[in-house]
């Protein structure tokens, strides 16, 4: 009897201790799953910061659907960087060049502006037609909270309407607001001379009515061009590798039409993208 009891005894010690080990796994396994789990969600969630096609109503009630992303960098009035070193151009405006030499009437304070609004900021980008232009550069309509940053930079002054075919979603919209910006002297068409204005809006209607086509031919244009291309305002200063290069197709445009098509020489002193010789 007593061989019996012993032998019941260590079965069912064995047994307990099976069972024991089971019940550990099994809240190993659960806690390890509520760890993956919460840690998935906040990696979802880091990404959600930086992208999530979401809509958003604006105080006009308009909808609006893009992506979001955190801007690190203010590169001009018109241009910034998000996280991750993608540059955007904004849509559909222009601002004065600071790169110019010397800058552009009203440079600085645009780009003063556009920093102000949006560095450090989590803004939304929205796509119109086309995703990317010559420099490879996001082509985007962007917005901090309900704030339509091209639209504001437009209607203070900062910049003039600008759009290309066939990003024109808003083009009635930013035109209405240069208009105003014009009448009431706002920024810089009250602050900068008429003659520099001038030049800054040098060539626009020609390059308006050739941007449809540049938007499909940019890319084999800028591999094939020839050394002498004066048909239309079409580089700047960025597509250069040395000054000597913008100098030869400054000379020859020069020589062919007597005229700075490119706007490359900002100064007027005869020398191309001085800028380069820095480089």
């Amino acid at each position: 009897m007593s061989i019996i009891s012993s032998i019941y005894r260590k079965n069912i010690s064995g047994n307990t201790k099976k069972d024991v080990v089971i019940v550990v796994v099994f809240v190993l396994f659960i806690l390890w799953s509520i760890i993956n789990t919460s840690s998935t969600e906040e990696k979802q969630n880091d990404s959600v910061e930086i992208t999530n096609n979401t809509e958003q109503s604006t105080e006009s009630g308009k909808s609006i659907i893009g992506d979001l992303a955190l801007v690190i960098e203010v590169i001009d009035g018109d241009t910034i960087k998000i996280e991750g070193g993608v540059t955007i151009r904004y849509l559909g405006m222009d601002t004065p060049e600071p790169s110019h030499k010397p800058p552009d009437c009203y440079a600085k304070e645009a780009s003063e502006k556009n920093r102000e609004m949006v560095e450090g900021q989590t803004v939304r980008i929205i796509k119109d037609v086309r995703d990317r232009d010559r420099y490879g550069r996001l082509l985007r309509y962007v917005y901090v909270d309900d704030t339509f940053v091209n639209l504001e930079l437009v209607k203070q002054g900062y910049a003039r309407a600008f759009t290309v075919p066939p990003d024109i979603a808003y083009e009635e919209d930013l035109l209405i607001a240069e208009q105003e910006a014009r009448e009431s002297k706002n920024g810089l068409w009250g602050g900068c001379d008429e003659s520099l204005l001038n030049i800054w809006e040098q060539n626009t209607s020609e390059r308006a009515e050739t941007a449809e086509f540049q938007a499909t031919a940019d890319e084999d244009i800028l591999e094939d061009a020839p050394e002498c291309f004066c048909d239309y305002n079409f580089y700047d200063c960025r597509d250069f590798a040395s000054q000597e290069d913008a100098q030869s197709l400054y000379d020859c445009c020069w020589e062919k039409i007597q005229q700075d098509l490119h706007l490359i020489d900002g100064d007027e002193d005869g020398y191309a993208c001085e800028q380069l010789l820095d480089k």
